[in-house]
Parts: C-alpha cells; structure tokens; sequence
C-alpha cells in the first residue's frame, strides 16, 4: 500500500529531477514545471503561486517544481538554481499558507540543494487532491486539465464541496523502470503496475473497472490479433461489468474484495500487454465504479522514449 507520506515525498533527489529533465518528461495533470521567476515577491507572481497550488488541489493532486523552466510543456535547459533556498522555502510555505482559502491540509515543500553550493537549491510541492475546494487570491477556484489551469465551473465546485461523503477512487498507472525487450514483431510483455488510489472521505466497495488497448498495443496471450481491440478486467468483488464492442479480453490475477479505504493506495496486481514493433504512442482508456460513486472513466498516454515506458494521464 501507498502511503500518504510516500505521496507527499516524491521527487525528492535530485536524480529524480535531473530524469524529468533528461527524459523530456511532459507536463501532465499531476506534475508542472516553474522557473524560478514563479517565485519573484511581486503580487502576480504570488498570486500565480496560489492559483497554481490550489488547482493542483482541487484536482487530482500533483507535484510542481520551481526552478525548472518549460518550453512546450516539456523540461527547458538546466536546472535553475536559486539563492538562499532556506529562506525561499519558507517564503513558500507561507504564501501557499496565507493566499490561499480554504487553508490547504495536505501538501510539502522539499527542498533539493546544489551539490556544489548547498545555498542553492530548487524547491518541490506536493498536493494531495483535497476533500473540499480551494479559492486562489482572487476569489476564483481553480482546476488543472491536463497541464493548463483553467476556472471552474459552478458545477465543479459542488462536486468537490461533496467529496468527503462519498468514495472517489481512481486508477493510477506505473511502468516497469527498465528497458523493454523486443522479440521478432512485439516487444517482450511491460510489466505495469495498477494502483487504486481513494481520495475521497468514505471507504470504497465492491470495486471493479477495466482497460482498453489500441490496435499496437496487445494483450500476451493472442500477440498475433494486434489489429484488435483488447481489454483488461478487473473485478474486486465479483460484480465486472461487459465492456461492449470489445473483441478480446483478460483477467487479471484472480482479486480478494478489497476495501479500499479514505485518503489510501492499494496496489492489485499488474497488467502485461506486449507492443508492435513499430509502436511509439498510444492511448489506453479505462473505467472504474465502486459501491456509491458514479462510473469513471478516463485515459493514459503510454509512450516510448528511450526505449523505456512513459505513462501520463490525459
């Protein structure tokens, strides 16, 4: 199981940040990029600062790092290192502490030092998707679809405000941290690794969901049918619903009911499919539904770069 403080503690180490930059990684829902002018101590920069932290919230969560700059939404040159970065940390805390209403719970700021001026450093946020709704310093409430901010509707702002009274739980995705293999025509199988994250405030039951793959992407069992529309099915407590126009399928691991409870990760087993040789991006849909919560559905961008596996949501 994930832990709350495993969320709140990701990229970390430089390493981690020096991989989003070498890989290219894109901005997705849950992570952006900032350069160190985002922090400037004028009005519009804080501002910025708490429209973006709090879109983070009333969305999915997420990390954003300043002092890594984006050009088309991608990590820009080197890191930029910023002065006094103890003093930079704490005038962070208390912007996101004091611009923002109501007051965020859930969120870190870490700071990762220049190994050659410990002076130095740049500065990462964690936000965990909040149970209620947050109000940047202008009034407006604020959301994050895929890498932009945008306002949010009426609507949205109700369904946040109701979050804590029932199950939100989601699907999250992570790639095997190697080199794929590739045979004759398909890669050798990707192991992925499914997690079922709850963010909402009520425990989770009867839990079931699945996934689609595109035509270059297929399932290991029936490598030859890759003109086909494959699924993956889940089903924690026997209650799997048909997925229609699907041609070829794929259990899981057979899975205990699982109760997924308030604010938690539950890792359930891993998917296997395997690529055409000439794969380089695709799009894998998905859809979950628990006991008291409406059917979600969504989709993952899984892409090669370095003949290792991305994933992001989108």
């Amino acid at each position: 199981m994930v832990t709350l403080n495993e969320e709140l503690d990701k990229y970390t180490k430089l390493e981690e940040i020096q991989a989003l930059i070498n890989g290219e990684v894109m901005e997705s829902l849950i992570l952006g990029y900032k350069g160190s002018d985002a922090l400037d101590k004028t009005p519009k920069k804080r501002y910025g600062i708490s429209k973006d932290i709090s879109a983070f919230a009333n969305s999915a969560g997420g990390t954003i790092i300043y002092g890594i700059g984006e050009d088309n939404h991608r990590p820009r040159g080197d890191i930029e290192w910023m002065d006094d970065i103890g003093r930079e940390r704490e005038t962070l805390e208390n912007v996101i502490l004091s611009r923002i209403s109501r007051r965020i719970e859930n969120f870190r700021v870490h700071a990762i030092k220049n190994p050659d001026d410990d002076s130095e450093g740049i500065l990462v946020v964690n936000v965990l998707q909040s149970h209620t709704v947050h109000m940047a310093s202008d009034n407006r409430y604020y959301k994050r679809r895929n890498f932009r901010v945008v306002p949010m509707e009426d609507y949205e702002v109700r369904d946040i405000m109701f979050r804590r009274k029932k199950p939100d739980i989601d699907v999250v995705l992570k790639p095997q941290d190697k080199e794929v293999v590739w045979e004759e025509n398909f890669s050798a199988p990707i192991d992925i690794e499914v997690v079922i994250h709850n963010y909402g405030g009520f425990v989770a039951r009867h839990i079931s969901g699945g996934f689609k793959f595109p035509g270059s992407i297929s399932n290991p069992q029936d490598a030859t049918q890759y003109t086909k529309t494959n699924a993956t099915e889940f089903d924690c407590d026997n209650r799997l619903l048909q997925i229609p126009g699907t041609l070829g399928a794929m259990a899981m691991a057979t899975l205990p009911p699982l109760i997924s409870q308030p604010n938690t990760c539950t890792s359930i087993g891993k998917i296997t499919p395997r690529l055409q040789k000439d794969y380089r991006s695709g799009t894998i849909e998905y859809w979950i539904l628990a006991e008291h919560m409406k059917l979600k559905e969504g989709k993952f961008e899984l892409s090669l770069k370095d003949n290792r596996i991305q994933i992001r949501k989108v």
